[in-house]
């Protein structure tokens, strides 16, 4: 079976949306909006990532790189 992927074009901006249901649908709703992780081939050069992966193996990239971006070590 074959999946064509259509392309998807998002223009976000401060004012245009103040009550950002949709950004939070779309941040908050990764399972229905998955990313076409063979776009991200290349980047799997030095291996698997947060960046070309998707499902399970993302998650588990997340939980290893989000300690790094905590309100915490970012003010620092």
């Amino acid at each position: 079976m074959q999946t064509r992927l259509k392309r998807v074009f998002l223009i976000l901006s401060k004012g245009l949306n103040d009550n950002n249901l949709f950004v939070q649908e779309i941040t908050t709703s990764r399972a229905r909006f998955p990313k076409a992780v063979s776009q991200y081939e290349v980047l799997t050069f030095f291996g698997r990532n947060i960046i070309a992966t998707e499902g399970d193996e993302w998650k588990k990239y997340r939980k290893i790189s989000a300690p790094a971006f905590s309100d915490v070590s970012v003010s620092s």
